[in-house]
């Protein structure tokens, strides 16, 4: 169970398809009203799924099958020495559409802390925090997946699993709370579900608890992956700007830690790719160069790996932002998240403006 909520609350994108197309305007619509930036500073990116389903050797796949979305937000200035950052992800499918109403889903939000001793010196990361709820699927196929929801609907018992995860430099901690709702709930409409598992499971004790002593370090600093994965962004692009004709084959890495647990994140491969489209990129609209990138995570302790795909623009509007995410959760399951640029807000775009400011600040600023 563990590697499946570090999948799920990490990025976000275990769901079951096998579909049928619509728009995602709606699912865009009413997800956007999951989260309220509480006047801070920041974008919010919109995501469309596609799933694929391996039968032998062919993918058969179909687009629209849910979505999500992707916030980044910033409180707080560098001028005052101290400032969080918030990577929030919510991703699933809709069960309206799928054959079976299999219903999949997973929130999760990042918290890291920064602090900057003056403008000359380079922000320094403190700490970082991650919760996320998901709902819980241990099935290993598609027909145990519509057996499982069958089952569930007839029994009104739908299960979640929640988990909190803190990272300091000297420790880390995480506790893990399995609960049942009589009420089915899906991405669409999880801010009730998030407002019910706050209320409830705050007062009741964690059903897994885990701890890390940090010593001999095993981790240089408390990065968790949302905040790890968009370091290893920055370090590509910087790459790419003082080398650009070997940035191709940098393959920076680092350790994060979730649930109590070392992971390498590591770059694997990195092509560049022409001729780049999004489903929904207007014909008219060019895209800036893109890089398409492989990552993989590895847990140290276990020895089990999760490989994904992210197209990332190099330069303009959109740098550093994932216009496609790619995922394999399964042997015979395929997620393609691709932007919505129409229904994105992005009139400031935190990665970018990140990576144009590292030159003078210096590695590990956010």
């Amino acid at each position: 169970m563990t590697r499946q909520v570090h999948i799920v609350c990490a990025l976000t994108l275990l769901v079951w398809p096998v579909l049928t197309p619509s728009t995602a305007a709606d699912d865009s619509v009413v997800a956007a009203g999951v989260v309220s930036p509480g006047g801070k500073e920041g974008s919010v990116f919109v995501y469309r799924m596609r799933g694929e389903i391996r039968f032998l050797l062919i993918w058969l796949g179909r687009d629209d099958v849910g979505g999500g979305r992707i916030d980044i937000r910033r409180d707080g200035e560098a001028s005052r020495g101290h400032w969080t950052e918030e990577i929030e992800v919510l991703f699933g499918s809709n069960p309206e559409r799928i054959p079976g109403k299999i219903n999949r889903w997973g929130y999760g939000r990042e918290t890291s802390e920064w602090v900057q001793a003056s403008a000359d010196s380079a922000p320094h990361l403190v700490a970082t925090k991650f919760a996320g709820l998901m709902r819980r699927s241990e099935e290993r196929s598609i027909q145990q997946a519509r057996i499982e929801t069958q089952n569930a609907a007839a029994h009104r018992r739908f299960h979640f699993i929640a988990t909190e995860s803190r990272v300091l430099p000297a420790e880390a901690s995480s506790e893990i709370r399995v609960f049942s709702s009589a009420e089915e709930f899906d991405y669409r409409h999880a801010d009730r579900l998030l407002s019910h598992c706050q209320a409830s499971l705050v007062q009741r004790p964690g059903d897994e608890k885990e701890y890390f002593l940090n010593g001999p370090p095993a981790y240089d600093l408390p990065y968790g992956f949302l905040t790890g994965l968009k370091e290893l962004i920055r370090t590509i692009a910087e790459t790419r700007e003082k080398q650009p004709d070997t940035w191709v084959l940098c393959r920076p890495w680092l350790t994060f830690v979730y649930n109590a647990k070392p992971y390498h994140l590591e770059v694997l491969h990195i092509k560049e790719e022409e001729g780049f489209r999004l489903p929904t990129q207007p014909a008219a609209t060019p895209l800036a160069q893109m890089a398409r990138v492989q990552f993989r995570s590895l847990n140290i302790v276990k020895g089990t790996r999760t490989d994904f795909d992210l197209w990332l623009p190099m330069s303009g509007k959109l740098k550093g932002v994932p216009l496609r995410i790619q995922l394999q959760p399964r042997w015979w399951l395929r997620l393609r998240l691709d932007l919505d640029v129409q229904h994105s807000c992005t009139t400031r775009n935190p990665i970018a403006d990140a990576i144009d400011s590292r030159d003078a600040r210096g590695r590990g600023g956010p």
